[in-house]
């Protein structure tokens, strides 16, 4: 088939003709079938044929439609390059994506997974360290159910990086209800905290 025939096709296809539509696609399926053999058998270790010819074929209608038929390309030229540019694209990505570590991937013969060994990041970690802010957390997320909805909520906001101004405009509450809440759930805190410490005090001795 010449680029006359080709570009007929391509007109006809445009104008509604279901036949065109079914005999550009024909051609164009063969030329990105070589294209996507090519590539898998050259360059390809991370990306099944299949995923290929799956690429391939998704972007035929943007191919067709792109296409210009007074830009003095050969259409079988345009398609390849269209083809090969996209299947490289994917394989990039794909290559990009498994480099990185997954943390739920177990580490070695181990039964922990790298997210279990990996360093908080503030200093050298140490399991001991690591069970002691547990128990602080789970001694603030105790202390914070025994107060109200709101002042949990304004809290959390706080917690997060609003400015008490900021709570109070979003909330639609007066300054002074932010600075209450706080300073209600701070002397909760403090005295939870200090209970703890003196718990801990007492199992070690």
């Amino acid at each position: 088939m010449d680029n006359a025939e080709v570009q007929e096709l391509i007109y006809l296809s445009r104008c509604g003709s279901a036949l065109a539509m079914r005999n550009i696609y024909a051609y164009y399926y063969r030329i990105m079938i070589k294209i996507a053999h090519r590539i898998y058998a050259n360059q390809c270790r991370v990306m099944d044929y299949d995923d290929l010819i799956q690429i391939g074929t998704s972007i035929f209608k943007n191919v067709l439609c792109s296409y210009r038929l007074d830009g003095g390309a050969k259409f079988n030229t345009y398609a390849s390059v269209c083809c090969t540019r996209r299947m490289q694209s994917a394989i990039k990505s794909q290559v990009r994506r498994l480099s990185y570590l997954s943390l739920d991937e177990q580490y070695k013969d181990s039964s922990r997974t790298f997210f279990d060994i990996v360093a908080d990041g503030s200093g050298d970690y140490s399991p001991e360290g690591q069970c002691h802010k547990e128990e602080m957390k789970l001694c603030i997320r105790e202390c914070l159910s025994h107060v109200s909805k709101r002042d949990r909520y304004i809290f959390e906001m706080v917690r997060m990086g609003y400015s008490e101004e900021e709570v109070s405009r979003q909330l639609h509450v007066p300054i002074k209800t932010v600075y209450n809440a706080m300073y209600r759930v701070s002397k909760k805190l403090k005295s939870s905290l200090s209970l703890e410490k003196r718990y801990m005090k007492k199992d070690v001795m």
